[in-house]
């Protein structure tokens, strides 16, 4: 009878074992396995977002080009409208080339009398000054009767041929406009925008940028940009924006632009269409930049999305893991206690795992565990009731 009770305790005590065993290798192969999941999508993932985001460059990439080689055949037809001497107030300038990227470049038109006004915010006094003295020139030759005024609170002297005005005179000149009409065209010259200028002629000056068109006027402004506060309210009409000798424009996609003092040219509105063409196709570069943007974001979001989702499915798995383990620690520390219990010490022992025929599920082995700990409770129980029940 002993012996028949101490094989069943065996058999129970290596069921036990045996199914933790196996439950533990069960866990490192589905470890494994997610791991290995968990790497080839994220690699799909990634893979997929940059398929996107190349997509999307090259889609802009096509219609920029499209769109900078019209606008450039809507300046070509433009330019040969200019007529020296015309009695006309009305113009643009070319400053340079705006360039969006390879085989992407387009003439840098700028409305000026009579159209807008331009701005330039940073980059080197002296690039800025010599474009100002070279576009001055330009339209001195292209309009008559076009009054020039300076406003140069540095002394820095790219204007010499220009009027030159003091602080006062210069104050004077702009409350002045802002109330009359003049009869021939005004431009000013602003450098190093706000210096040298009272909070008055500062806000007048930002009210004539605003309304100079009616007046016969037209500003061209080097805005200081140590004065960050001070742009506040300028019209910023297709900026431009100085880093030392490298420029950007800031009214379409951020294109670097080739400033070109030596090679100003003036063109006379032979045909407002044309500009219009022109202005039109700088719109859509705008636009198009704007919606490859957008689908590089989405792109983005679905990346972070994605990577997101399988970092909280693994931590799901490793928190479903830790707890499957220690339950399987917890039933063998149990079987120990009962082994101990009965001096059975010598049935503790960590066992191969011998596969089932059929693939059992973790939940399957930790409720089998659960079974076979009972079973050894239960045979550990039939050991003792003897020694309890024997006369003392």
């Amino acid at each position: 009878m002993t012996n028949d009770a101490d094989r069943r305790l065996g058999m129970a005590a290596a069921a036990v074992f045996t199914l933790g065993s196996y439950a533990r290798a069960r866990l490192d192969s589905l470890a494994g396995s997610a791991t290995t999941r968990a790497y080839i999508l994220r690699r799909e993932t990634e893979a997929t977002h940059t398929r996107r985001v190349a997509a999307a460059h090259a889609v802009a990439d096509a219609r920029v080009r499209d769109c900078c080689t019209r606008a450039r055949a809507a300046v070509e037809k433009r330019a040969g409208g200019s007529d020296a001497g015309s009695l006309v107030a009305d113009c643009s300038v070319r400053i340079g080339e705006v360039s969006f990227g390879p085989d992407s470049v387009v003439p840098l038109m700028v409305p000026l009398l009579g159209q807008g006004n331009l701005v330039v915010s940073g980059g080197a006094p002296g690039v800025v000054g010599e474009l100002f003295a070279a576009i001055v020139d330009r339209v001195r030759a292209v309009v008559r009767s076009l009054d020039v005024h300076c406003f140069d609170p540095a002394g820095r002297g790219h204007l010499q041929r220009a009027a030159q005005r003091a602080p006062e005179q210069f104050a004077d000149l702009v409350h002045g406009l802002t109330r009359t009409r003049a009869t021939s065209a005004r431009l000013l010259v602003v450098l190093d925008y706000p210096r040298g200028m009272d909070d008055d002629t500062a806000t007048a000056l930002t009210e004539l940028m605003r309304t100079g068109h009616e007046h016969g006027v037209s500003i061209l402004l080097h805005h200081d940009p140590e004065h960050r506060d001070s742009c506040a309210g300028l019209d910023f009409s297709r900026p431009l924006r100085g880093y030392g000798n490298d420029f950007v424009w800031q009214a379409c996609p951020p294109g670097r632009v080739d400033l070109d003092p030596s090679n100003v040219s003036v063109a006379v509105p032979d045909s407002h269409r044309n500009y219009l063409d022109y202005l039109s196709e700088l719109a859509e570069i705008v636009t198009i930049a704007r919606t490859r943007d957008d689908e590089i974001t989405a792109a983005d979001h679905q990346l972070q999305t994605g990577t997101a989702a399988l970092a909280r499915h693994l931590l799901e798995l490793d928190d479903r893991e830790r707890h499957h383990r220690a339950v399987i620690d917890a039933q063998e520390r149990t079987a120990c206690r009962l082994l101990l219990s009965v001096r059975r010490g010598d049935l503790i022992h960590e066992s191969e795992p011998t596969p089932p025929t059929t693939v059992l599920s973790t939940e399957e082995l930790l409720r089998a565990l659960e079974v076979a700990v009972h079973e050894l409770r239960r045979q550990v129980e039939a050991q003792s009731a003897p020694d309890r029940t024997a006369p003392a």
